[in-house]
């Protein structure tokens, strides 16, 4: 059942109400309503900012209906975009176009990445000069930096069990793999060499981690143990390869590829060992190759810039259908889809 929330309006006088709503979830929204003589009308909330609401309402009756702008235990996709101005955190449900902004602040806060039990976002952030890697609640409080280099740290991604994250770093010269406690300790360089490693992510089985590599010469698909040991290259393709990600069930990676064109990237999909692999969608653009899987592992997350302006599509893994999540004249990117329950 949905919240209500119950105003006396003097009429005809223009007053400020404040109240709390609770939304069945470990959240609490307050809210701040203008409320003006006019027509009832029921209230539809589009976005909240660090949880409060500021909604311009007009209403001659007593009463109206609060409708929840998510609902928080079904799965979220957080991602980053420029909408306020420069590259902050949002989320938004698969089903509607309510969002919310997690973070609200000068820098440059980028690819979000969920934690298993969908409590904490890890992203980076250049906050501190350099990008490095923050973690936050996934309300957007409790900001704390794991890392402080004097060097990039990008691409953020947990290890099942929420113990690790793995991510990319040039600290050593060059982009390397590297892993870490969830706390920011215990650091440990999984990759060496004079190459281009990128794009991390950890199997849902915790024993290995997939990335992307140009050891080869053009960026291809590698596994390897979770302790950086035992690499195996799984493509070998002409051109650029991005963002391999593993379905939730481990049998199949996903990734953004331009080897069939010279410029615009596609989304593949093989099994997990760099067999049966095929083309999924066509992303028509050279830019922004994040994906992100469905907990099912039904659909797949990514962007594209099929209209003009670099939004949120959603496309079926056994059918061509693709749905539109965010719909702005502003860009989006760095998917990360949680897990149903927080």
């Amino acid at each position: 059942m949905e919240p209500e929330v119950f105003i006396e309006v003097p009429v005809p006088e223009t007053v400020v109400v404040e109240r709390e709503v609770v939304v069945e979830v470990p959240v609490i929204v307050e809210i701040e309503k203008t409320v003006q003589v006019g027509v009832p009308q029921t209230v539809i909330v589009e976005h909240i900012v660090h949880e409060e609401v500021i909604v311009e309402v007009t209403y001659e009756d007593a009463a109206y209906d609060f409708i929840p702008p998510m609902r928080w235990w079904e799965p979220r996709v957080a991602f980053n975009s420029n909408r306020d101005g420069d590259d902050e955190i949002y989320v938004t449900n698969s089903e509607t176009s309510h969002w919310v902004q997690l973070t609200d602040n000068e820098a440059a806060d980028r690819n979000p990445s969920w934690s298993p039990d969908g409590a904490r976002i890890a992203f980076e952030s250049d906050a501190q000069g350099c990008f490095a890697i923050y973690v936050m609640s996934f309300d957007g409080n409790d900001v704390t930096a794991l890392t402080d280099s004097t060097t990039d740290d990008f691409d953020a991604d947990w290890s099942p069990d929420g113990e690790r994250i793995v991510f990319r770093s040039n600290r050593d010269g060059d982009d390397e793999i590297y892993a870490m406690d969830a706390d920011g300790s215990n650091v440990v360089q999984l990759t060496d060499n004079f190459y281009s490693e990128r794009d991390p992510d950890w199997s849902p089985d915790g024993t290995r981690i997939a990335f992307a590599s140009d050891r080869a010469g053009d960026h291809d698909i590698y596994v390897m143990k979770a302790d950086g040991s035992d690499v195996d290259q799984l493509t070998n393709l002409r051109g650029d390869i991005r963002n391999p990600v593993w379905s939730p069930d481990g049998t199949r990676i996903a990734f953004a590829s331009n080897h069939h064109e010279d410029e615009n990237y596609s989304i593949y999909i093989m099994t997990a060992d760099g067999s049966n692999m095929y083309l999924k969608a066509d992303l028509h653009h050279d830019g922004n190759h994040e994906l992100a899987w469905s907990p099912d592992g039904e659909q797949i997350a990514f962007v594209s810039n099929f209209d003009g302006d670099y939004d949120i599509y959603i496309v079926n893994v056994y059918d061509p259908n693709i749905a539109k999540l965010t719909d702005t004249d502003y860009q989006e990117s760095g998917i990360s889809w949680s897990n149903p329950d927080p």
